[in-house]
């Protein structure tokens, strides 16, 4: 047993010595520029333009490239991104409105051996004040923000392994953040509906309004909400979180649904005589939510 540890050992000092001389001496031979050393193509920096008259839907479909919402400063529809001969987009605006934004990927497993320098994670597409316009973003493993937007249509953000992090939205329609691992933030945001959903992330809503129901739900994770005002509805739901903040009315205006298992309630379990519901629930966490005029 002695004998084979050591040889192992062996082995492996060995293998690194090699694999620090080959790379030295590939070093020296490029005469220290790495880029000759990648394996793929380098990463272009690219601009895209589109009138916003006539587009009513954005979707956009990724596997891991970090999106930025921004607002435009004039009437066109811009995306910044980069990408190579490798991992590019198609971009395609269709007769009935739609901008649809998809990457694709011609990457071979030889392309993963050696360097590649380089990144394309990043898209950014910056969208006209007031535009009539749906949005669907859909990213694997990247991060979602959302900044000083105002339009007519619905949001609706999905990641896998990401953050989503909206602020300064104004929206008649409905925005939906959908997460598995990450957190959800949302500042200063306006709609009729909002929903935010994680598997294992925290939720944090502050000075969110809006005309119909809010919906913050996660398994694995603190909810804290501040200023939350609503028309119908608010649900906050976590299975391993406390429940946080605070919510603009009167205790008398809600009828109120709440439960925790293993923590303290500041709330009743079941009130009725109000024009709104409050529901929030939790199985490993308490409950503290204050009423603010």
């Amino acid at each position: 047993m002695r004998i084979t540890n050591r040889l192992v050992i062996i082995v492996a000092v060995v293998l690194t010595v090699v694999g620090i001389g080959l790379t030295s001496a590939a070093v020296v031979m490029v005469n220290g520029d790495f880029k000759r050393l990648s394996t793929t193509d380098p990463y272009e920096e690219k601009e895209y333009y589109v009138k916003a008259d006539g587009i009513n839907t954005i979707t956009f479909n990724d596997s891991s490239a970090r999106v930025n919402i921004v607002k435009s400063n004039d009437n066109q529809i811009r995306l910044n991104y980069f990408e190579n001969e490798k991992e590019y987009y198609t971009i395609d605006v269709s007769d009935n409105g739609e901008l649809a934004i998809m990457f694709e990927s011609n990457i071979k497993w030889q392309n993963f051996v050696g360097f590649n320098l380089g990144s394309r994670d990043f898209f950014e597409i910056a969208i006209p004040e007031n535009i009539k316009c749906d949005i669907s973003l859909k990213t694997s493993n990247g991060i979602i923000t959302a900044d000083n937007l105002s339009i007519d249509g619905d949001i609706s953000l999905k990641t896998s392994n990401g953050a989503i992090a909206l602020s300064n939205i104004n929206t008649d329609g409905n925005v939906t953040a959908v997460t598995s691992r990450g957190s959800i933030s949302a500042s200063n945001l306006s709609s009729q509906d909002f929903s935010a959903k994680s598997s294992t992330g925290e939720l944090r809503l502050t000075d969110v309004i809006c005309e119909v129901k809010i919906t913050a739900e996660t398994s694995n994770g603190e909810i804290e909400i501040a200023n939350i005002s609503f028309g119908a509805g608010l649900k906050l739901k976590s299975s391993n979180g406390k429940i946080t903040g605070t919510v603009r009315g009167r205790m008398e205006d809600f009828n109120i649904i709440s439960r925790t298992s293993t923590g303290r309630n500041n709330l009743p379990e079941d009130r009725t005589g109000g024009n709104k519901t409050l529901e929030a629930k939790t199985s490993n966490g308490s409950i503290d939510i204050a009423f603010v005029e």
